[in-house]
């Protein structure tokens, strides 16, 4: 039985492009010492479908000798984009190594999202 049998109506299709997206990115790390690691980020995107963004971010990386690295992160997503929900981000993050050849990670970000208030993510993974 057709529901909506006696509905008047049209459907027309219209034409749209699909989201693409240009980017391009730079990384430097300003200081490299033998347990200290310092990386800094940017990418500029160009999408076709909303506004110019940059986004900027950094790593600190402590390596502990015989037993992983210690991370502590920070970035900020959609510089100059008109209402962006996103804010100021921060993390940290362990590698624990085993036998060198097996580690455990994990990860923790906080991220500020406008209408969505303020998200954390935990990550918790197996290299090997």
């Amino acid at each position: 039985m057709r529901k909506y049998g006696n509905v008047q109506g049209q459907f027309r299709l219209q034409e749209w492009e699909p989201p693409m997206i240009f980017r391009i990115g730079i990384s430097i790390n300003p200081i490299i010492l033998n347990n200290h690691e310092l990386t800094l980020a940017m990418d500029a995107l160009y999408p076709n479908n909303n506004n110019e963004s940059i986004n900027i971010g950094g790593q600190y990386e402590l390596k502990i000798p015989g037993t992983g690295s210690f991370f502590l992160r920070d970035g900020y997503k959609a510089i100059f984009m008109e209402d962006s929900e996103y804010g100021l981000t921060f993390g940290s993050g362990i590698i624990l190594r085993f036998m060198n050849n097996f580690a455990v990670k994990a990860d923790y970000a906080f991220k500020p999202f406008g209408i969505l208030g303020n998200t954390q993510s935990y990550i918790l993974g197996f290299l090997f």
